[in-house]
């Protein structure tokens, strides 16, 4: 009766174990993979190859640089937290804006069929809306930092995420330029 009841306990322990790993497995990280193409985003996975139409959430002429910085999966959606950037203008030139940089960072919610339910982004480098970025973003973890000047608007932003509650999105905070020298 007690081998019984051991070897009862040790399937019961085997099965919750594979049960645990099987649905660790569910839960892992698509590999995605990302590139510009014009001003749209070709988003890979798993065979699955899928164009997001960004254009009017950035201010780059093209995107010639995009990066997956974080990812999370929850119930029927994926969100995505995307540095994306690409010239300011098509060809460059000798003008004004002429060989700068435009960069937005962007977040992404894609539904189950990885169509986009909502997006949202923040201009952070813009030489045509005279945008600067303090030091560029900062991850740590789950969460990322970022500080960043919009001189037309004389606003000082701080925009903070975190990857462990992305249905948030990203938080911005706005004050004047005016009040930020002074402190």
């Amino acid at each position: 009766m007690i081998a019984k009841l051991k070897f009862i306990l040790f399937v019961s322990i085997l099965l919750a174990s594979s049960a645990a790993a099987a649905a660790q497995k569910t839960t892992e990280k698509p590999q995605i993979k990302l590139r510009g193409k014009g001003q749209r985003i070709i988003l890979t996975s798993v065979g699955l190859r899928r164009t997001l139409n960004v254009q009017e959430q950035i201010s780059a002429a093209r995107l010639d640089e995009v990066n997956l910085l974080l990812v999370t999966r929850r119930q029927s959606f994926t969100y995505l937290l995307v540095n994306a950037c690409g010239p300011s203008k098509a060809i460059p030139d000798a003008r004004r804006c002429g060989a700068a940089e435009e960069c937005s960072l962007l977040w992404i919610k894609l539904d189950t069929a990885w169509k986009i339910s909502d997006i949202k982004s923040a201009r952070y480098e813009s030489c045509m809306e005279s945008s600067t970025s303090s030091d560029g973003y900062k991850i740590s973890g789950q969460k990322l930092r970022m500080e960043y000047d919009d001189f037309t608007e004389r606003k000082h932003y701080k925009l903070s995420y975190d990857a462990e509650q992305p249905e948030q999105g990203f938080t911005l905070e706005a004050s004047p330029l005016e009040d930020r020298a002074t402190n």
